[in-house]
C-alpha cells in the first residue's frame, strides 16, 4: 500500500465517521451556516427606531419642518419632547436616549434674517462603535432635506431667494472614546461569560465519560449537590477573572469610572447565567468534543448579537429578540454605564433584573433537563 493509499483510506474513514456522528456534523457544517445567514438577514437594513429627544425651542414653520422630519423619519424614535438644552444632555448622558436634537429658540427667525441657522445634536458616543456615525450621517442627510424646504417655504412666504445654511452643532457625550475604552465592556463579558460557560459544560460530559459519574452518585451526595458543588467554583472563577480582566485593562490606559462593587454584582449576575447556559449544554453533548463545539458557537453569537458591534437598532424588527436571549446583551447595557460614564447599577438596574431573571429561568430549566439525565 502506497502512501497515497494509507493517506485515503485514513480521510475516507474520518468522512465516515463524521457522516455517522449527527449531532457532530450538524455542529461543524450547519451551525456556522446557520448563524451566517442568521446574521445577513438580521442586519441586512438601516438602524430603526434609535431613541431620541428633541427640545422645539422655535413653533415657526421652519421649525416645524425640521420637527417633521424627524417624526417622519423611521430611523429615529422621538421618545421625549424636552424642555432645555440641559435637560437633553442629561437625557443622553443617563443612557435613556441615543440623540437628542435641539431646536434653538429664534431658529425661523434666523432664517428669514441671514439665511442662515444652527441645531444642536446631542449624541451618545459611550456604548456602541458604529452606530454613532451612522446616526450622525443620517441627520445630515435630514438636515440637507430640511435646508431646501425651508428655502421653499421662505419663498412661498417671503418671496425671498436664497439658499438656507443649517449648521449642525454636535456635541458628543463620552467624547471621543480610546478603542480600548470602547472594547472594555464587551472583553469583560466575554472573559466572564466564556470560562463558567465552558467548564460547565464540559464537567458532568467528562466525569460521564471517566466513567465516575456513576460512582458519585451512589455515595450519599445527591443530584443537585453535586451539580451545584460543581458550579459554585466556576462561578466565582469567573468573577475573578473578570476583575483581572478590568485591572489589566485599566493599567493599559482604559478607563473606569465607575464602582468596582457595581462591576462583581453584575458580573456574578453573568456568571450565574453562564452556568445555566453550560450546563444546558452539557445536557445536549454526549461527549466533551460536542459541549466545546456547543461553547464556541455561543461565543459567536453572543458576540454578534451582544450590541456591541451591531446595534439592536440596526437589526430587523422581527429578529431583535435575538439580542435578548443572550446575557451578554444586558451585561454590556450596564457595564458600559458604569465603565465609561460612571453611572452608578441603579440607572441600568432594568438590565440588570433581566439577568437576574434570565439566570434563573435557565439554571431552573438546566438543573431540571440535567436531573433527568443523571436518573
Amino acid at each position: 500500500m502506497t502512501w497515497t493509499d494509507r493517506l485515503l483510506a485514513i480521510v475516507n474513514k474520518e468522512i465516515k465517521q463524521l457522516v455517522r456522528d449527527k449531532k457532530t456534523l450538524a455542529l461543524v457544517i450547519l451551525l456556522p451556516l446557520f448563524l451566517t445567514l442568521l446574521f445577513g438577514i438580521s442586519y441586512a437594513r438601516e438602524p430603526v427606531n434609535v431613541p431620541a429627544g428633541i427640545v422645539v425651542g422655535d413653533s415657526r414653520y421652519a421649525a416645524k419642518v425640521v420637527l417633521n422630519r424627524l417624526l417622519s423619519d423611521r430611523t429615529f424614535n422621538i421618545k421625549y419632547f424636552l424642555s432645555d438644552l440641559k435637560t437633553a444632555k442629561f437625557y443622553v448622558e443617563k443612557s435613556k436616549i441615543m440623540l437628542a436634537v435641539v431646536i434653538p429658540e429664534g431658529f425661523t427667525e434666523m432664517v428669514e434674517e441671514t439665511h442662515k441657522a444652527y441645531i444642536v445634536t446631542i449624541i451618545d458616543t459611550a456604548r456602541r462603535i458604529s452606530l454613532p456615525e451612522i446616526l450622525m450621517a443620517k441627520f445630515e442627510k435630514i438636515v440637507l432635506d430640511c435646508e431646501d424646504e425651508i428655502s421653499k417655504e421662505l419663498y412661498m412666504r417671503k418671496r425671498v431667494v436664497a439658499k438656507v445654511n443649517i449648521e449642525n452643532v454636535v456635541d458628543l457625550v463620552g467624547g471621543e472614546p480610546s478603542m480600548v475604552d470602547l472594547v472594555a465592556p464587551v472583553v469583560l463579558g466575554i472573559m466572564t461569560q466564556q470560562v463558567p460557560l465552558t467548564l460547565a459544560s464540559i464537567s458532568i460530559v467528562r466525569e460521564r465519560e471517566r466513567g465516575t459519574l456513576e460512582k458519585l452518585l451512589t455515595t450519599p451526595i445527591g443530584r443537585i449537590d453535586l451539580i451545584i458543588g460543581k458550579l459554585i467554583p466556576f462561578l466565582f472563577v469567573g468573577v475573578a477573572i473578570s476583575l483581572g480582566s478590568l485591572f489589566l485593562l485599566i493599567m493599559i490606559g482604559a478607563t473606569f469610572k465607575g464602582s468596582y462593587i457595581d462591576i462583581v454584582i453584575v458580573s456574578f449576575a453573568l456568571g450565574l447565567a453562564s452556568l445555566g447556559v453550560g450546563l444546558f449544554f452539557s445536557v445536549l453533548s454526549t461527549n466533551q468534543l460536542q459541549a466545546m463545539q456547543f461553547s464556541t458557537f455561543f461565543l459567536i453569537a453572543s458576540f454578534l448579537f451582544s450590541g456591541f458591534v451591531f446595534a439592536p437598532e440596526a437589526m430587523r424588527p422581527e429578529l431583535r429578540p435575538i439580542v435578548y436571549t443572550m446575557p451578554l446583551y444586558y451585561y454590556f447595557e450596564c457595564t458600559s454605564n458604569i465603565i465609561l460614564k460612571g453611572l452608578s447599577l441603579s440607572v441600568s438596574i432594568c438590565y440588570l433584573i433581566y439577568l437576574f431573571v434570565y439566570a434563573f429561568i435557565i439554571l431552573a430549566f438546566s438543573f431540571k433537563f440535567m436531573s433527568r439525565k443523571l436518573e
